[in-house]
């Protein structure tokens, strides 16, 4: 099981999602899956929700941290 974590600072765009999508795929059965934002981000945090169930995810727990950052925790769901 391999743990992976993706910190995203500032302004999400097009590309930028895009970016994120291809990081998906690096995910096997099992890995966990950490992605934290800007607290501003709130609108970007339920895009990429919405693109991680899309691509098999399950998401574990979202919120926010101590430090102002809001997260999203995932695992890929098993076939």
């Amino acid at each position: 099981m391999s743990v992976y974590r993706l910190d995203i600072k500032g302004h999400i765009g097009l590309s930028e999602y895009s970016t994120i999508n291809d990081y998906f795929a690096i995910v096997n059965d099992s890995d966990t899956f950490t992605i934290n934002l800007n607290k501003e981000s709130k609108e970007d945090l339920d895009i990429i929700c919405n693109m991680l169930q899309n691509s098999d995810f399950h998401i574990k727990e979202k919120g926010g941290n101590y430090d102002d950052r809001i997260f999203i925790k995932a695992s890929k769901n098993k076939h």
